[in-house]
């Protein structure tokens, strides 16, 4: 009986425990780290100045969304273009809005009722209270072939059932489907009847900017392959010319 009693007692802790914190994130962030000295941690802090914004609202501060994430309490965090984080409740009301400094790409997820914060070039993987105080830094190990993989799940999730519900994000208009790539313009919630919320809508001149960048970008592309085709089909043709010349002086 008293095995029984001592059996049960640990089931529940290892459920209180691990229950829990499976649920916390819809993210798989169980990476493989490397410790982060404390003077390496506070001057990354530092360079990073991360802060309260201002307002999100519908003008240019409603940024196009990277990556999102929703908690075991019904909090939405969404990682925006141009280094800012928006923290909502489940009808999309703003709790928190945030900016910090990144030279690269960054990521947002939630580790409890933390911000995990992971930036991409410097592989940093940062945990931040809700109200923007540090609470710990690790490296992600880029080495550990586990990682790379969960940082693609990461990057990649498009869908989140949480609390009953299905958030997705993606873009209304075709050409951003095909070619906004990694951003996208509008957070849905959808419920067991199929009803859909609109959660989080940017503007989409946000993608268009982006869409702007990335068809400049192929433009550049196409131009340089023209002018090596050119180059190229001018020094063949040259060559023949100059065969051709030697073969009629035989």
């Amino acid at each position: 009986m008293k095995k029984t009693i001592t059996f049960l007692v640990c089931l529940f802790l290892l459920f209180s425990v691990f229950g829990v914190t499976a649920f916390a994130s819809a993210v798989d962030t169980n990476f493989e780290t490397l410790e982060v000295s404390q003077g390496d941690m506070y001057r990354a802090w530092d360079n990073i100045d991360f802060r309260k914004a201002g307002i999100l609202n519908d003008s240019a501060s409603k940024g196009a969304i990277r990556t999102f994430d929703v908690s075991e309490s019904g909090k939405i965090i969404l990682c925006l273009d141009d280094n800012r984080i928006a923290i909502l409740d489940e009808n999309g009301n703003v709790l928190r809005y945030f900016m910090y400094d990144s030279s690269g790409s960054s990521m947002a997820c939630w580790k409890e009722e933390n911000i995990l914060l992971y930036l991409v070039r410097s592989d940093l993987l940062v945990e931040i209270t809700i109200d923007g105080e540090l609470v710990g830094m690790e490296e992600v190990d880029i080495h550990n072939v586990e990682n790379n993989e969960l940082l693609r799940d990461w990057e990649g999730t498009r869908k989140i059932e949480a609390n009953g519900y299905t958030y997705k994000i993606g873009n209304d208009i075709l050409i951003l489907k095909i070619f906004s790539f990694e951003s996208y313009s509008k957070l849905v919630r959808v419920d067991a009847d199929g009803n859909i919320k609109t959660i989080y809508d940017a503007p989409n001149t946000e993608i268009f900017k982006i869409l702007i960048l990335i068809l400049v970008a192929l433009a550049f592309f196409l131009i340089n392959l023209f002018m090596v085709i050119v180059v190229v089909k001018g020094f063949i043709k040259a060559q023949n010319e100059e065969k051709n010349k030697r073969n009629q002086l035989k």
